[in-house]
């Protein structure tokens, strides 16, 4: 059994990682930190004195019986938390992003490698049904050669995350608009369903509809892979979708709401003579699901010696991704990636 400590106890913590921490085989939820007295009051509440609470994160990373951390905060604070976990030799489970930008995801891979201690991104929604199966389907070659990607992920946080609201980091923290908030589902997504990485880059952000807000509401793109699949991706906080399409020569392959805080999702696949409709069976599903297979499978790997994934690279490989959406969108060219 790995004790897992949890640092920021908003709601997704709170509603989806705890209840996922409890469930698994191999953890054991016993410490949370929080800045906020009646979120902590919530958790004893909730989980009774079995479950210690501190004001001030430091102190539970001191303690000696917490082996892991979950960090759901926002995103500027992942880096430094990050470090004094390492410093404490605790491992982390980091909510995606797993931070700013590729440098600080450097630094956070260098300080645990040095610490001993493990690192991973939450990326959550690869843990379920209809992720799973499309990886599947694309790997078993039913699509053919893939020859186009089209990827989008928005939502309207323009209604959802005013700036009076507990969400509102999400337009004025650092690096605020829709690219590292839902842009980060896309670029995980497009290197594993494809399994390749990013070559290059064009993009532009703008705002559409959210005007009165500090951050632009829209990031276009199109990109290429290393080994010249192209495709075209969206990121927005003005509309609701979430559509990943895979156009091979055999057919295509569309995933619906999957990236979702709940488990779920609906993959529709027409190549040929292979034909599936698959869609998650909800009704047997904890609204945590997700969750839970992610907790399992870190502490399983941390427990065994074996690697999980995403590993570090692959989150700083999604940060580079990102960084080159900006740098693109800010000088107007062409980024090229190097890995």
């Amino acid at each position: 059994m790995l004790r897992w400590g949890v640092i920021g106890c908003g709601q997704i913590a709170f509603d989806k990682a705890m209840p996922g921490i409890n469930k698994a085989c191999n953890a054991e939820l016993v410490a949370v930190s929080d800045l906020r007295d009646e979120r902590l009051a919530l958790v004893t509440e909730t989980w009774g004195d079995s479950v210690r609470t501190f004001n001030d994160y430091n102190h539970l990373l001191a303690c000696d019986d917490v082996d892991v951390v979950y960090l759901g905060l926002p995103n500027e604070v992942h880096h430094p938390v990050t470090l004094a976990a390492a410093a404490q030799g605790k491992h982390v489970l980091c909510e995606k992003p797993l931070c700013i930008d590729a440098a600080e995801a450097r630094a956070m891979i260098a300080a645990s490698e040095a610490a001993g201690t493990r690192l991973m991104c939450a990326y959550m929604s690869r843990f379920g049904d209809s992720f799973i199966e499309a990886k599947r389907v694309i790997e078993e070659g039913h699509l053919g050669q893939i020859a186009m990607v089209s990827a989008s992920f928005s939502f309207s946080a323009y209604k959802g995350y005013t700036l009076d609201k507990v969400g509102s980091w999400r337009w004025t923290g650092k690096r605020g608009g829709p690219l590292l908030d839902a842009g980060i589902y896309l670029a995980f997504a497009i290197r594993e369903l494809l399994g390749c990485r990013v070559k290059k880059v064009s993009a532009s952000m703008s705002t559409v509809v959210a005007t009165d807000f500090p951050a632009s509401d829209t990031t276009m793109g199109w990109f290429q892979m290393e080994d010249g699949t192209p495709g075209i991706l969206s990121t927005c906080y003005s509309h609701n979708d979430s559509t990943f399409a895979i156009m091979g020569t055999n057919g295509k392959a569309e995933v619906y709401d999957c990236f979702a805080q709940n488990p779920g999702g609906h993959l529709i696949v027409k190549a040929g003579g292979y034909q599936l409709d698959f869609e998650s069976q909800l009704p047997r599903l904890d609204h945590f699901d997700n969750y839970w297979k992610e907790i399992e499978h870190y502490s399983d790997a941390i427990l065994n010696g074996t690697p999980h994934t995403p590993s570090a690279r692959n989150a700083l490989e999604d940060m580079m991704f990102l960084d080159a959406i900006e740098e693109s969108a800010t000088s107007g060219s062409i980024v090229e990636l190097t890995y």
